[in-house]
């Protein structure tokens, strides 16, 4: 059984502030294992020269790191229609470095992005943190738009404390203009209803 990976080390970011989680250390490779540690002295960052450089680097890697997770939601949603559903989840306990809570998560954030939910340039590169989004009622989602909580530097705590602000929130009374129009689409129902009431009595001579 391949060993999951501590939170810490995995994709979840439940406790973290937004910025995107690390990648593992082990990757895998057929069924085995290998240590890509040695890889860090290749792939070490280089100092670049300038804000314009920084800026454009930085901001490839967080749209690379958005398209990571989507990706691998995306695979777990393919691999649960075409894999038996006993196979499937045994493939996640026994053979991936997450488990099926993560994996949950994953699939619905790529379902979302695929759905257009919101605006894939506006979200965050961190699946945890588009989950909360995701996991909106949909009456909040245009309020969200329009606060800005929907943004790629937000975090996991601003999400929750908007939904719970807006969820407690009680409903606003109607207005008087919300009222009379109400009343306007009763009497209007209620017309209709008389004529064909009244067209069903002349039908069966009962007027």
């Amino acid at each position: 059984m391949a060993k999951k990976l501590r939170l810490a080390d995995s994709f979840d970011g439940s406790e973290d502030d937004g910025a995107p989680a690390p990648a593992p250390a082990l990757s895998r490779v057929g069924t085995e294992h290998r240590d890509t540690r040695g890889l860090a002295v290749v792939e070490a960052v280089v100092p670049l020269s300038s804000r314009a450089e920084y800026v454009r680097e930085i901001s490839d890697l967080w749209r690379r790191a958005q398209k990571t997770f989507v990706d691998i939601g995306r695979h777990l949603n393919n691999a649960k229609d075409r894999i038996p559903h006993g196979d499937f989840m045994d493939m996640i306990d026994a053979e991936l470095p997450f488990g099926d809570r993560v994996a949950n998560k994953l699939m619905a954030v790529a379902r979302a992005i695929d759905a257009a939910v919101f605006p894939v340039e506006r979200l965050p590169p961190h699946y945890s943190i588009v989950y909360e989004l995701v996991q909106m009622p949909e009456d909040l989602r245009g309020t969200a738009l329009r606060e800005n909580v929907i943004r790629p530097d937000v975090t996991r705590q601003e999400v929750i404390a908007f939904k719970r602000r807006w969820i407690a929130k009680p409903s606003a009374p109607p207005s008087r203009a919300q009222l009379r129009k109400r009343l306007q689409q009763l009497l209007e129902n209620r017309r209709k209803l008389d004529e064909v009431i009244a067209a069903l009595q002349d039908e069966l001579g009962e007027a």
